[in-house]
Protein backbone atom coordinates (compact mmCIF):
# COMPACT_ATOMS: atom_id res chain seq x y z
CA UNK A 1 0.00 0.00 0.00
CA UNK A 2 1.15 3.38 -0.74
CA UNK A 3 2.02 6.18 1.62
CA UNK A 4 -1.17 8.36 0.07
CA UNK A 5 -3.25 5.25 0.21
CA UNK A 6 -2.57 4.64 3.93
CA UNK A 7 -3.16 8.02 4.96
CA UNK A 8 -6.51 7.95 3.08
CA UNK A 9 -7.49 5.23 5.23
CA UNK A 10 -6.09 6.49 8.11
CA UNK A 11 -8.23 9.83 7.71
CA UNK A 12 -11.44 7.70 6.86
CA UNK A 13 -11.29 5.62 10.04
CA UNK A 14 -10.24 8.54 11.73
CA UNK A 15 -13.78 10.36 10.84
CA UNK A 16 -15.69 7.37 11.45
CA UNK A 17 -14.53 7.07 15.13
CA UNK A 18 -15.61 10.74 15.52
CA UNK A 19 -19.11 9.73 14.24
CA UNK A 20 -18.99 7.10 16.69
CA UNK A 21 -18.01 9.28 19.34
CA UNK A 22 -21.47 11.35 19.27
CA UNK A 23 -23.31 8.52 19.77
CA UNK A 24 -21.87 7.33 22.94
CA UNK A 25 -23.49 9.63 26.13
CA UNK A 26 -20.93 9.86 29.45
CA UNK A 27 -23.36 9.95 31.87
CA UNK A 28 -27.36 10.27 32.45
CA UNK A 29 -29.74 11.61 34.41
CA UNK A 30 -33.53 11.21 34.20
CA UNK A 31 -36.02 13.77 34.34
CA UNK A 32 -39.20 14.22 36.09
CA UNK A 33 -42.27 13.15 33.49
CA UNK A 34 -45.63 13.27 33.41
CA UNK A 35 -48.25 13.12 31.23
CA UNK A 36 -52.18 13.91 30.71
CA UNK A 37 -54.28 12.43 27.49
CA UNK A 38 -56.80 14.09 25.78
CA UNK A 39 -59.54 13.40 23.25
CA UNK A 40 -59.25 15.53 21.36
CA UNK A 41 -56.25 17.17 21.31
CA UNK A 42 -56.17 20.49 23.06
CA UNK A 43 -53.81 23.02 21.97
CA UNK A 44 -51.14 24.71 24.13
CA UNK A 45 -53.15 26.84 25.90
CA UNK A 46 -54.94 24.37 26.78
CA UNK A 47 -52.89 21.66 28.18
CA UNK A 48 -52.69 22.57 31.94
CA UNK A 49 -56.36 21.25 32.17
CA UNK A 50 -56.46 17.90 34.08
CA UNK A 51 -54.12 15.98 36.27
CA UNK A 52 -51.08 14.80 34.80
CA UNK A 53 -49.64 11.72 35.83
CA UNK A 54 -46.12 10.52 36.67
CA UNK A 55 -44.55 8.01 33.91
CA UNK A 56 -41.37 6.61 33.76
CA UNK A 57 -38.74 5.05 31.22
CA UNK A 58 -40.58 1.77 30.67
CA UNK A 59 -44.37 2.53 30.97
CA UNK A 60 -47.69 2.90 28.73
CA UNK A 61 -49.11 6.00 28.25
CA UNK A 62 -51.83 4.73 25.96
CA UNK A 63 -52.99 2.72 23.25
CA UNK A 64 -53.25 3.90 18.80
CA UNK A 65 -53.99 6.51 18.41
CA UNK A 66 -54.04 8.15 21.21
CA UNK A 67 -52.92 11.70 22.06
CA UNK A 68 -51.18 13.35 25.37
CA UNK A 69 -49.67 16.20 26.56
CA UNK A 70 -46.12 15.59 28.33
CA UNK A 71 -44.24 18.09 30.67
CA UNK A 72 -40.47 17.33 31.08
CA UNK A 73 -38.84 19.02 34.45
CA UNK A 74 -35.47 18.67 36.17
CA UNK A 75 -31.90 20.82 36.56
CA UNK A 76 -29.22 19.87 34.62
CA UNK A 77 -26.06 18.56 37.07
CA UNK A 78 -23.48 20.80 37.64
CA UNK A 79 -20.76 18.23 36.89
CA UNK A 80 -22.30 18.96 33.24
CA UNK A 81 -20.71 22.36 32.84
CA UNK A 82 -19.35 22.93 29.70
CA UNK A 83 -20.63 19.70 28.34
CA UNK A 84 -23.25 19.02 25.54
CA UNK A 85 -26.88 18.41 27.17
CA UNK A 86 -29.19 16.42 24.76
CA UNK A 87 -32.20 14.98 26.01
CA UNK A 88 -33.10 11.04 24.26
CA UNK A 89 -36.93 10.69 24.15
CA UNK A 90 -39.16 8.11 22.92
CA UNK A 91 -42.62 8.12 23.37
CA UNK A 92 -43.49 5.05 21.09
CA UNK A 93 -44.54 7.65 18.48
CA UNK A 94 -44.65 11.26 17.60
CA UNK A 95 -44.14 14.42 18.83
CA UNK A 96 -43.33 18.08 19.18
CA UNK A 97 -41.78 19.85 21.75
CA UNK A 98 -42.27 23.24 23.04
CA UNK A 99 -40.64 25.50 25.60
CA UNK A 100 -42.30 26.63 28.16
CA UNK A 101 -43.47 29.63 26.40
CA UNK A 102 -44.95 27.92 23.81
CA UNK A 103 -42.50 27.98 21.57
CA UNK A 104 -42.08 24.88 19.01
CA UNK A 105 -38.97 23.72 18.90
CA UNK A 106 -38.56 20.26 17.29
CA UNK A 107 -40.45 17.35 16.45
CA UNK A 108 -39.89 13.99 17.16
CA UNK A 109 -40.07 10.70 15.57
CA UNK A 110 -39.28 6.36 16.05
CA UNK A 111 -39.57 6.24 12.11
CA UNK A 112 -38.94 8.10 9.13
CA UNK A 113 -39.18 7.97 5.54
CA UNK A 114 -34.84 7.29 5.38
CA UNK A 115 -35.22 3.92 6.63
CA UNK A 116 -36.01 1.95 10.16
CA UNK A 117 -32.66 2.84 11.73
CA UNK A 118 -33.16 6.70 11.61
CA UNK A 119 -34.98 7.99 14.73
CA UNK A 120 -35.31 11.36 15.69
CA UNK A 121 -35.20 10.99 19.13
CA UNK A 122 -32.46 13.28 20.67
CA UNK A 123 -33.01 17.20 21.44
CA UNK A 124 -30.20 19.33 22.01
CA UNK A 125 -31.06 21.25 25.32
CA UNK A 126 -27.65 23.00 25.80
CA UNK A 127 -24.38 23.37 23.87
CA UNK A 128 -22.53 24.10 26.54
CA UNK A 129 -24.22 23.76 30.08
CA UNK A 130 -23.64 26.23 32.48
CA UNK A 131 -24.56 23.24 35.22
CA UNK A 132 -27.61 24.04 37.45
CA UNK A 133 -30.20 24.96 34.66
CA UNK A 134 -33.67 24.47 34.84
CA UNK A 135 -35.45 22.23 32.50
CA UNK A 136 -38.84 22.57 31.39
CA UNK A 137 -39.85 20.74 28.16
CA UNK A 138 -43.74 20.41 27.01
CA UNK A 139 -44.02 17.33 24.40
CA UNK A 140 -47.49 17.43 22.56
CA UNK A 141 -47.55 13.40 21.64
CA UNK A 142 -49.71 10.93 19.16
CA UNK A 143 -49.13 7.41 19.42
CA UNK A 144 -48.61 6.78 16.11
CA UNK A 145 -46.09 6.71 13.65
CA UNK A 146 -45.22 8.89 10.01
CA UNK A 147 -47.63 6.44 7.67
CA UNK A 148 -49.74 5.40 10.52
CA UNK A 149 -49.57 2.61 12.86
CA UNK A 150 -46.33 0.24 13.32
CA UNK A 151 -47.99 -2.94 13.24
CA UNK A 152 -46.30 -6.48 14.49
CA UNK A 153 -45.39 -8.68 11.63
CA UNK A 154 -46.85 -11.95 11.87
CA UNK A 155 -45.18 -14.41 13.91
Amino acid sequence: MIKTEQKLYENRIGAFIDRLKALFYEDEVFFKIEYKKFDPMVPFEKRLEGKYKPIKKGDSWGTNWDRAWFHITGKVPREWKDKLVIARIDLGGEGLIFSSDGTPLQGLSVHSIWGANFRRDRFEIYESAQGGEEIDLWIEASAGQLFGLQLEKDK
